[in-house]
């Protein structure tokens, strides 16, 4: 009984020691473990006030400042420096727009000395990105501005990381900044990050990340880290970039309605009192509808907006809805002002030629076969190449609504009687005999989206130049518009 005793207790002994071995093996992984779980709890905390922060936020400039803060600043990300491109759609450019971080190690030891000892919170480290911004003139910021990187240059990296929505982890900025002469310092041997900016797919920009200072490997799990920041942060960059163009047209619109009430007393001395009284019911009638379109989103975004109902398709309808009134007080503007003709001598085959170039791919998308037919030699004269270009486009995609299944187009140039001709025929449904004195009258159309102005401005155009218009039609079989301009050097 004695000896069966000890032997369990020997036993025992033998459990509590494989025990502790166990137990020194998994310690080490266990503080692994909690180190891992710290930085994800302070990933997690970073990225709640970064986006606290941008949803109070409207302007562009402090929301790139919030977000680059957000990646330099603290134990969650700390990249040694970063940066932000925005894409230009309309430039069609991916532009520079900010960036932070020290431009060598003993401005970075400051900078981190005095995180470490004053501990300011990321709206103080914002409030200092941008109270340096005006007084930068050589720092890293500065130099990001001056890239500006065509979008179909398809070889470089950040236009790719951008179309490929990839991002990308490299060796050295040197790969992404190559051939860039300003960049040559920001363009060191450290390891960096490129990370797209999409929302649902579409292109906002590209973030860039990089440890020039410590040199720390940039891993797998920084790299996940860092799209899910980009990822929180795209749609509210789109949504301030969405205001800002909202913003501009709206001042833009206010311009025009100054230049339209200044129009007012030509008018009034130039037209009669009941063709005044028409003109200004009709414009208040066409802006009127898209003005209350606007009204009713834009509060209903007001009322929503930091909340979960805010939608960007009401930004768009506001939009699209800008857009039409800027087309609709562009062609006002043009059929109003009194300017005098940029004369020059100029080639009509060549002009119509390149007009028909840019017009192709739309002929193409309505299924429209279209047929040149040009003189056989050069018809000289002296014209306004950019007006009448404008004439031929009104005059075809007039043509192109009226085919809208398709059909075919004719342009043919000529000379007859000492003047030059441009012929336009459609293969369309035709103009009703009733129409054909209204043609010409500003705000008449039977398009559903039309502004009414496209035919009276190119006949105001064509009288400039001392020429005429013909228009022969056929309801069911198409029209043909003829214009006559003369010929002279």
């Amino acid at each position: 009984t004695f000896l069966d005793a000890e032997e369990r207790s020997r036993g025992r002994r033998q459990v509590d020691k494989n025990f502790q071995t166990m137990f020194n093996s998994i310690l080490p992984c266990l503080g692994q473990f909690n180190e891992q779980l710290q930085e994800k709890i302070e990933e997690l905390s970073l990225l709640k006030e970064v986006t606290e922060n941008l949803i109070k936020t409207n302007d562009l400039q402090e929301a790139l400042a919030i977000i680059l803060a957000g990646v330099t600043v603290g134990g969650a990300f700390g990249f040694n420096r970063a940066a932000v491109f925005l894409a230009d759609s309309k430039r069609e450019l991916l532009s520079g727009k900010l960036a932070v971080g020290p431009k060598d190690p003993e401005e970075a030891r400051l900078i981190w000395k005095a995180l470490e000892d004053q501990e300011p919170s990321l709206s103080q480290i914002v409030e200092g990105i941008l109270s340096h911004l005006d007084e930068e003139k050589e720092g890293l910021s500065a130099l990001i501005r001056e890239v500006n990187i065509p979008l179909d240059q398809q070889d470089n990296i950040l236009i790719r990381s951008l179309r490929e929505r990839k991002s990308f982890n490299l060796e050295t900025t040197r790969e992404i900044f190559s051939g860039f002469s300003p960049l040559d310092n920001y363009s060191a041997g450290a390891p960096s990050l490129v990370v797209p900016i999409v929302n649902e797919e579409r292109g906002i920009g590209v973030l860039i990340a990089d440890n020039s200072i410590t040199g720390k490997r940039i891993t797998a799990e920084d790299v996940v880290a860092l799209e899910t920041f980009s990822n929180t942060a795209a749609p509210v960059l789109e949504n301030i970039t969405l205001r800002r163009r909202l913003e501009t047209r709206l001042r833009e619109l206010e311009q025009v309605h100054q230049l339209l009430k200044e129009n007012q007393d030509y008018l009034i001395r130039h037209e009669r009192l009941a063709d005044i009284g028409k003109l200004a019911t009709t414009v208040a009638h066409e802006v009127r509808t898209p003005l209350v379109t606007i009204g009713g989103y834009a509060q209903r975004l007001l009322r929503n907006f930091g909340t979960d109902r805010f939608e960007k398709e009401d930004l768009e309808v506001i939009v699209e809805e800008v857009d039409r009134l800027d087309r609709i007080t562009r062609e006002l503007l043009e059929y109003s002002k009194e300017s005098p003709l940029a004369l020059e001598s100029c080639d009509l085959n060549l002009l119509v030629s390149k007009s028909m170039e840019v017009l192709a791919p739309k002929l193409k998308d309505h299924n429209i076969t279209s047929r040149l037919d040009y003189y056989p030699q050069e018809l000289k004269g002296k014209l306004d190449r950019h007006r009448l270009r404008q004439v031929i486009f009104n005059l075809v995609e007039n043509a192109i609504d009226s085919m809208p299944t398709g059909g075919d187009l004719t342009v043919a140039t000529g000379l007859r009687n000492n003047y030059l001709s441009l012929e336009i025929s459609d293969s369309g449904y035709g103009i009703p005999e009733n129409e054909l004195p209204k043609l010409f009258t500003p705000f008449f159309t039977t398009k559903s989206k039309g502004s009414g102005l496209g035919l009276p401005v190119s006949k105001k155009i064509i009288d400039a130049h001392g020429g005429f218009i013909d228009i022969t039609t056929e309801v069911g079989k198409g029209s043909r518009f003829t214009i006559f301009l003369p010929m002279r050097e």
